[in-house]
């Protein structure tokens, strides 16, 4: 791999983490708890978008027009039934449940999924920005962009 499309794909990354971060810190500034099980559905996600898009043979981006309210149906049902009653409870119930569906989660996805790394053609790439032509998945271009806008949107202007 070149240095320079590596450095890209770097930045583009971090943007990647970055969009998963802040959907972090909202949950726990918002809500006031920790969701210890995040990352996990947020690759539950991905497998989620990643079975629409081989069955039905849709655009990776139009998978978000389903993916996105099935996953606000759930993460809602999961907040109004298990976690507000954990709650009540204690915020160390709270911690535990979510450990609880995260440790779940990480022993079904190898079951149902497998263990190899699911991958599919993108038919967004190759993608030119400026002089390099970054021939690798440009999804991660549109999660740095909504990352970056999403913060601005978010972190008030000093």
């Amino acid at each position: 791999m070149e240095l320079g499309t590596a450095f890209v794909m770097g930045i583009l990354l971090g943007g990647l983490y970055g969009l998963v971060a802040l959907g972090l810190s909202l949950i726990f500034g918002v809500v006031r708890e920790m969701n210890l099980a995040h990352g996990d559905f947020v690759v539950l996600g991905s497998y989620f978008a990643y079975t629409i898009v081989t069955a039905c043979g849709i655009d990776p981006i139009l998978s978000l027009a389903l993916g996105v309210p099935v996953f606000l149906v759930i993460g809602y049902v999961l907040q109004r039934f298990l976690l507000n009653y954990a709650c009540r409870i204690s915020h160390d119930t709270v911690l535990l449940v979510t450990f609880g569906i995260s440790v779940v989660l990480q022993n079904v996805f190898p079951h149902y999924m497998g263990s190899a790394i699911p991958k599919f053609d993108d038919s967004l790439h190759p993608l030119r920005v400026g002089l390099w032509a970054v021939s690798h998945s440009s999804p991660l271009f549109i999660g740095f962009f909504s990352s970056r806008s999403l913060h601005d949107g978010f972190v008030p202007f000093p």
